[in-house]
């Protein structure tokens, strides 16, 4: 998957494989709708999966607080900034 371009403009290997270079062209939305080898949209579950990690984390780093582990633990445990771990306790 094309990770370092925008989310509108990513496209999946499935994508990439048929030579579809802009996934909102009407090539890549025919694509999608009529020959898309996944069951579910393997680009935008990407962008759901990397929200519920962000906050699944930050509510681990919420409940390891509460049982006193240091925050520099913390940031051990979940491969965060410190800077990270701060902002999602105060929150």
């Amino acid at each position: 998957m094309d990770e370092d371009r925008p989310l509108s403009k990513r496209r999946c290997a499935a994508m990439i494989a048929e030579g579809i270079y802009d996934p909102e062209s009407k090539d890549g939305i025919d694509f999608c709708v009529d020959r898309c080898p996944y069951d579910y949209c393997v680009v935008m579950e990407y962008k759901a999966a990397a929200t519920a990690t962000r906050e699944g984390k930050a509510d681990m780093a919420r409940r390891l607080r509460a049982h006193r582990v240091s925050v520099d633990d913390i940031v051990l445990i979940l491969g965060v900034a410190q800077r990270t771990v701060h902002r999602w306790l105060k929150q």
